[in-house]
């Protein structure tokens, strides 16, 4: 099982700020930040708090990202759900507070924009099989030749503990996820923090006192480790695409106990 998305353990870690630098524009613009995506996320799970015994749907959209060729816009759809049982009472460490509770992720579409709107249900596109339970989705950035997206999974099996994923789509093979899963032995997950090439993502997968990097190679299709951080100096690392929308709850429902 995956560690999850917004924790208190994971609010302890630096936050840090990367810039989506847009080919349509002369100015770069400021994506939310890695801060900023772990207060949505707890955002997002507050507002699942409720009759204990119920349950609360909430519908969030994705902040929106553009292109570089300006061909296309992107964004996430998705439903997440607290389920509460017979047993439970209010309580609870975190954001949510009912003890117990299960959390789930019952949809979630990416929505393609160019000259017509596609959407794509991510359990088709292999998120189901890669994270497990609870998460939410925001794209940050496409490749240079605006070919793969790169999109942020916050991830939660309990509404407390904390793991952050990545996904890479390729969009000449209809979105489908890409094999390969960066971080994904850390017990936090990782960061995205740029290109260094046209074709080489970097991650940033320091945990516990280790520093060490993931260098997500397109081309080749494959992953290998740096601990060198002169390697992955921020003016080195460029990103691409433009943020013109930020993410968004839509709507909280909440159900009584059946």
């Amino acid at each position: 099982m995956r560690k999850g998305l917004i924790g208190v353990r994971s609010l302890l870690k630096n936050a840090a700020i990367f810039a989506i630098l847009g080919a349509l524009s002369a100015v770069a613009v400021l994506a939310q930040d890695e801060l900023s995506f772990k207060n949505f996320s707890i955002e997002t799970l507050s507002r699942l708090n409720g009759e204990c015994r119920g349950s609360t749907e909430v519908n969030y959209r994705s902040q929106r990202l553009r292109s570089p060729d300006g061909k296309t816009s992107i964004y996430f759809n998705g439903v997440i759900r607290r389920v509460g049982q017979n047993t439970s009472r209010r309580g609870g460490v975190g954001s949510i507070k009912c003890d117990p509770y299960k959390l789930e992720t019952p949809a979630g579409e990416l929505v393609i924009e160019s000259e017509t709107i596609l959407t794509k249900n991510l359990s088709d596109l292999g998120f189901e099989r890669r994270f497990n339970g609870f998460y939410i989705v925001n794209p940050v950035a496409f490749s240079p030749d605006s070919r793969y997206l790169i999109a942020r999974v916050d991830v939660s099996s309990n509404g407390l503990d904390a793991w952050t994923g990545y996904g890479v789509l390729d969009s000449q093979k209809d979105y489908q996820l890409l094999s390969l899963d960066p971080c994904k032995d850390t017990d936090f997950g990782g960061e995205y923090k740029g290109f260094t090439s046209p074709f080489e993502i970097i991650f940033d997968c320091s945990a516990a006192g280790e520093v060490y990097f993931e260098v997500l190679n397109l081309t080749r299709q494959s992953i290998s480790r740096i601990t060198s951080r002169s390697s992955v100096a921020n003016n080195s690392l460029r990103s691409y695409g433009s943020v013109f929308s930020t993410f968004e709850i839509v709507r909280v429902q909440q159900f009584p106990r059946r």
